[in-house]
């Protein structure tokens, strides 16, 4: 095994020994899928020399899940963070705490609606640009997504049945305090095999314990009234050196 240390992204055939790259095998993806800057940091190397036509990167795809949640919880520990030191020993401030995402095990928290895909990444890329934007709709659910419960973990099949067969009641209103995100992974596929992992709750793997949800705050909690559609726009932007998230 030969180690090479250096930015992956500027990796020439020279750096190889003139070899190219037969596959790639990553540990990029985040509880986003993508914000861990995956295709910044693997699009480069694919699209280079060392690589070959036929290199196969493992993950291949992944798709980003949102979902809106109610948890005075998440929401109360979010503000918080305005308090916390930051650079230089400064708060960071309530905006910044606001419009900040975290990554974390939900318990105290409840997912309103069924996720929704938001974008997918391919590796290699079928698109030039990092750039992805999303518009979902979240129809009024009489359940509020009761089976899947916190948004961390599969969804419960006992309490999908006992909800399915109570009778239909209208759908009240709830306090939503923001997003929760989540992915899916098609590591490697060929045929009619697919290797996946998932810790969306629609297809959650099972004893998955490497990623948690990442939480995208509301500055303030979004009062939704009854029979209501909750409409959500997401955006990745980017620009030199930067990468965020808008919501």
């Amino acid at each position: 095994v030969s180690v090479i240390n250096g930015d992956a992204r500027n990796m020439t055939r020279a750096s190889l020994e003139g070899h190219q790259i037969d596959i790639i095998v990553s540990e990029l993806l985040g509880s986003f899928g993508d914000n861990e800057l995956s295709p910044e940091c693997l699009d480069p190397i694919l699209a280079s020399s060392c690589c070959k036509p036929t290199t196969i990167s493992i993950p291949m795809q992944y798709t980003s899940f949102l979902a809106p949640v109610s948890s005075v919880r998440l929401h109360t520990e979010a503000k918080q963070q305005a308090q916390v030191p930051h650079e230089g020993a400064q708060p960071l401030g309530i905006q910044r705490a606001m419009e900040t995402a975290y990554v974390v095990r939900t318990h105290a928290a409840s997912q309103t609606h069924s996720e929704q895909p938001c974008w997918v990444f391919n590796h290699p890329p079928r698109v030039l640009t990092k750039e992805r934007t999303a518009h979902l709709e979240f129809a009024p659910d009489p359940t509020f997504a009761a089976a899947a419960g916190s948004g961390y973990g599969g969804v419960d099949a006992a309490i999908a049945s006992i909800v399915s067969q109570a009778p239909a009641a209208s759908s009240g209103p709830v306090t939503i305090h923001g997003l929760l995100g989540s992915f899916t992974a098609i590591l490697y596929a060929r045929g009619d095999v697919v290797c996946d992992i998932s810790i969306a709750p629609h297809r959650f793997s099972k004893d998955m314990f490497s990623w948690f949800p990442i939480y995208f705050p509301f500055r303030d909690p979004l009062a939704v009234p009854a029979h209501s559609n909750v409409s959500v726009s997401m955006w990745r932007k980017t620009a030199e050196g930067k990468v965020w998230y808008e919501w």
